[in-house]
């Protein structure tokens, strides 16, 4: 009888979890078959942390068997990405010929696409308001929203620096980016004012928050009354000057 061939099937697993491979043999032997298995990059890598490599991993069939599994582990993550390959490859096969040896393991992708939030920041006048725009995961995909402030209780160009309309682009990987705004700093004892900035045209993202309110602080403190003293020949009027 001619030796028995190996081969190797393909596999699949949520990230997280782990690619079994079932390497298997044409036939039984009565010889101890052996092979040697390792795991090779495909869209998924060890650098990017998505598996952990198997090497040189002898895979021996006593007499008789015809079936042995491979595991590897994968690594869950929150990124939201596309479903990866890593192949497992056959090698240095002893007592039997190669027939297949390559498998390919699926790591499907259990992650949202990201939604965008912007947050509500709080100052005192004459500080910066940072409104902080962030994602809830990292995405495979490049992102973008678009944002504007305006007017609410506080008016652009007097509480508030002009702040043009604008866009922020997320390289892959990216989860936050901030839009600042300069208040105004004067002498005038008043309320706290608002502004908000506003997020729109998403690209690649879902909306959870598009609306965030800053608050400024007023720093000034409550102004003082006098009366002045005042003069008049009989018959008259005094004139008293109440000043702030």
């Amino acid at each position: 009888d001619g030796v028995p061939t190996l081969s190797v099937g393909d596999a699949a697993v949520a990230e997280g979890g782990k690619l079994q491979f079932v390497v298997s043999l044409s036939a039984a032997s009565g010889r101890v078959v052996s092979v040697k298995a390792s795991t090779a990059d495909g869209s998924a890598t060890v650098a990017d942390a998505d598996y952990t490599a198997v090497s040189n991993l002898v895979v021996t069939f006593a007499p008789g068997e015809v079936s042995k599994v491979v595991e590897v582990p994968t690594t869950a993550d929150t990124k939201f990405e596309q479903d990866e390959v890593v192949k497992l490859l056959l090698s240095d096969a002893s007592a039997a010929d190669i027939a297949d040896g390559e498998g390919a393991g699926t790591i499907t992708n259990d992650d949202a696409k990201p939604t965008v939030s912007i947050g509500s920041p709080t100052v005192a006048e004459g500080g910066v308001l940072s409104f902080v725009v962030s994602l809830s995961n990292a995405s495979y995909q490049a992102v973008s929203v678009g944002y504007v402030a305006e007017d609410g209780t506080a008016v652009m160009g007097t509480d508030f620096d002009n702040v043009p309309s604008g866009t922020l682009s997320f390289a892959a990987g990216e989860t936050s980016k901030t839009v600042v705004v300069q208040t105004t700093d004067d002498a005038l004892n008043e309320d706290s004012e608002q502004l908000s900035v506003k997020l729109a045209s998403l690209v690649n993202l879902d909306p959870d928050k598009l609306v965030g309110v800053g608050t400024i602080l007023d720093n000034d403190g409550v102004p003082t009354l006098s009366v002045g003293d005042a003069a008049v020949a009989e018959g008259g009027k005094l004139q008293f000057v109440v000043s702030l």
